[in-house]
C-alpha cells in the first residue's frame, strides 16, 4: 500500500467566467471617470481664468477749429465806425464784432485808436499824424524813387495772410513789439488793391496775441477785420 500522504492539499482557484467581463467594465468605468474629469476641470478653468475681454471702442472725436460764421449775414454782431479826423489824409471806417468781444474806442480830434479785445487778444487800428512806408513784399524790389526811398517795409522774406474786406486789403505778418511780444503787423491796400503800406489807407493795424496765438480766435479776428468798410 501507498503511503497517505497528511499534507495538506491547497484549494483550487477558480475564476469565475465573467472575470473578463468585469475587467472591461472597470477599464471602461475609469476611461469615462478620466473623461469626466477632463471635462470637468477644462470647464473649470474657463470660468477660474481669467479671459481677456474684447478692448472697448474708443469714441474719438476730431478737434477742429469751430467754424466762423460770414460776417454779412450775422445780425447779432455789433458795429463800430470811425469817424474821419479832417486832418488826416486817411479815411474813416466801420466794422462789426461779436458782442463778446469789448470795443474801445478814443479821439482826442487828432488822434484815435480802436481797440477790440478778448482773454489777451486785441484788435487795434491806430490813426494819427504819421508818416507811412510803403511794403515790400516776395519778388519785389525796394522802391528807388526819392520819395519812396527808405523806411519800407520789408516783407520779402516773411510769409504773409492777406485778409479781403468790402473797401480794401490786409496783408498780416508775425512780427514783435517794442517790448518784444509777438504780434501781428499789417500792410493794407489802397482801394484799387495796387499799392500796400503801413498804413496807406486807414493807419496802422495790429493784432496783439498772447504767447501761443489759438488758431480758433486768431480766424475770428481776420472775420471781423474782413468786414472794415472804409466811410463815404
Amino acid at each position: 500500500m501507498d503511503p497517505i500522504s497528511t499534507l495538506p492539499v491547497p484549494p483550487e482557484h477558480k475564476h469565475p467566467f465573467f472575470s473578463p467581463i468585469i475587467i472591461l467594465a472597470t477599464a471602461c468605468g475609469l476611461s469615462i471617470g478620466i473623461i469626466i474629469g477632463m471635462v470637468i476641470a477644462f470647464v473649470a478653468l474657463r470660468w477660474i481664468t481669467p479671459q481677456a475681454l474684447p478692448a472697448p471702442a474708443l469714441s474719438v472725436q476730431e478737434q477742429t477749429s469751430p467754424t466762423i460764421a460770414p460776417p454779412s449775414p450775422t445780425p447779432a454782431w455789433l458795429m463800430h465806425t470811425s469817424p474821419k479826423i479832417p486832418s488826416l489824409h486817411i479815411s474813416g471806417y466801420t466794422l462789426s464784432y461779436p458782442h463778446d468781444w469789448n470795443m474801445t474806442y478814443t479821439n482826442d480830434g487828432g488822434i484815435s485808436e480802436t481797440r477790440l479785445s478778448q482773454n489777451g487778444y486785441a484788435i487795434v487800428i491806430y490813426q494819427a499824424p504819421m508818416g507811412g512806408a510803403k511794403c515790400v513784399f516776395k519778388g519785389e524790389n525796394p522802391p528807388k524813387y526819392m520819395d519812396l526811398l527808405p523806411p519800407f517795409e520789408d516783407i520779402r522774406e516773411k510769409t504773409y495772410v492777406q485778409i479781403d474786406s468790402p473797401s480794401i486789403s490786409f496783408r498780416r505778418y508775425a512780427s514783435t513789439n517794442h517790448d518784444g511780444k509777438p504780434i501781428f503787423s499789417f500792410c493794407n491796400s489802397n482801394t484799387s488793391r495796387t499799392l500796400w503800406g503801413s498804413i496807406e489807407t486807414i493807419g496802422t493795424v495790429r493784432y496783439e496775441l498772447l504767447e501761443k496765438a489759438d488758431d480758433a480766435i486768431l480766424s475770428q479776428m481776420d472775420a471781423i477785420l474782413s468786414t472794415l468798410k472804409l466811410n463815404p
